[in-house]
């Protein structure tokens, strides 16, 4: 936090001294403090300090941004200080170090995959462990965050939330936290797959370790040719410091977790990369054949996940150029993949580019443009859990099947939704 054009004074009055209202400016809010220090004994000094703050800056350096109102005291003795008063974050970014240390372990199927993330740790750095200072102090704060808070890493931009405060006490000499975050927008990338997140939370349950247990779902639809769309659901469950990640889908009949991997990966199960086209009479080993063709789509697919991580790298940078809170570009496949017209023409085409910004703390604006066509969708929050979505957004129909190439063409779709999120 840094301030800025701070004014006001202190006096001495007797053994106490004064702070006469001093303000400064916090990025685009303000903090003002007021109160005094009784110095009677000035080994033991008394606080009586008041702190309010509207919009406040109060983060901004590696970890993100953030702003908040606040009323908080600051009272008692030296050796026993007493915190109390209530945060609410207005909004903002924390940012969480990039995962270098990602393991996918298969524990059986179906089972539940263990994932290991040395990001997830970040949490010491913005809210440090035991500390001397802590050994005395009571501390009684509820922490509230609204809409337009957003939780950032490499795999991940979820917006997070809070319908009933936190509580924020001491335990062990150590800041922990009771309550909920909730979160119903976002994303999560698996096997450069971005999964929407439609709802999740993280659970604090008063111990000073901020290991929260978490429940999430996001969602992502495979398309086949000719066949139904397949819906993969990921689940994130576990605790924050040790997550366990599932693999479910509305397939029938059901698929395995190895089967929804492969479908991930590689854009369809494991025997379509075995079946040869034209005559069955092709040689097994040579490029024609069934190996070498189960080969040759592997790659493509492969440079498909390469394209994909390249356009992640560019859409983070440029994310943050705009200001945007959610920016995706999603590639339609490496420029050799694509049918129709072939080269640059129809992989741009095919790339689909999404923003999206809340304008004020209700109204939340997304724009797209996929196959030269435009999309817009406006959610707009009321209160007592109505939301109200009204968009148009550009789709691709497949043709009916024939004998030949399946092709695609593309239309405009219209919508609105109204829906009452309920909190339990």
């Amino acid at each position: 936090m840094y301030l800025e054009n701070v004014t006001g004074a202190l006096r001495m009055a007797n053994d106490t001294v004064l702070i006469d209202s001093l303000a400064g400016k916090a990025g685009r809010g303000t903090i003002a403090v007021t109160g005094g220090l009784a110095v009677g004994n000035w080994r033991d000094p008394a606080f009586n300090v008041a702190v309010v703050a509207h919009n406040a800056e109060v983060l901004n350096n590696e970890h993100g941004r953030a702003s908040a109102d606040a009323g908080l005291k600051f009272t008692g003795p030296l050796n026993r200080p007493y915190l109390n008063g209530t945060v609410q974050v207005t909004g903002g970014v924390i940012e969480f170090n990039n995962p270098s240390n990602k393991n996918l372990v298969g524990a059986g199927d179906p089972a539940l995959f263990n994932v290991a993330d040395t990001a997830l740790r970040a949490d010491k750095d913005l809210f440090p462990t035991q500390s001397p200072i802590l050994d005395n102090m009571r501390v009684d704060v509820t922490l509230g965050v609204n809409h337009n808070t957003w939780v950032r890493t490499t795999d991940a931009n979820i917006e997070i939330y809070t319908d009933y405060p936190i509580e924020i006490h001491v335990a062990h000499s150590a800041l922990a936290l009771t309550g909920a975050i909730g979160t119903d927008r976002g994303d999560y990338t698996f096997l450069s797959k971005r999964f929407t997140i439609t709802r999740g939370s993280a659970t604090f349950v008063g111990t000073s370790d901020l290991n929260p247990t978490l429940q999430a779902t996001g969602e992502y639809q495979v398309q086949f040719t000719n066949t139904p769309a397949v819906n993969i659901q990921v689940l994130i469950g576990g605790t924050m410091k040790s997550p366990k990640l599932t693999l479910q889908s509305d397939a029938q009949p059901p698929k395995s977790q190895s089967e929804l991997l492969t479908l991930l990966a590689f854009g369809g199960p494991t025997t379509n990369l075995l079946q040869p086209e034209g005559s069955s009479l092709s040689g097994t080993g040579g490029p024609g054949g069934p190996v070498g063709q189960a080969a040759e789509v592997a790659m493509t697919r492969l440079e498909g996940v390469a394209v994909g991580v390249l356009f992640e790298q560019v859409q983070a940078r440029a994310g943050q150029a705009l200001g945007a809170d959610q920016f995706y570009i999603t590639p339609g496949g490496p420029p050799e993949l694509t049918t129709g017209r072939q080269g640059w023409s129809d992989f741009i085409t095919n790339t689909r580019v999404e923003a999206g910004k809340y304008l004020n703390p209700r109204t939340f604006l997304g724009v797209q443009y996929y196959n030269n066509y435009p999309g817009l969708r406006l959610e707009y929050r009321a209160s007592k859990g109505w939301l109200y979505t009204a968009y148009t957004q550009p789709q691709a129909l497949l043709d009916p099947p024939t004998l030949e190439s399946q092709g695609a063409r593309a239309a405009q779709a219209f919508g609105a939704l109204i829906i009452r999120q309920w909190r339990f």
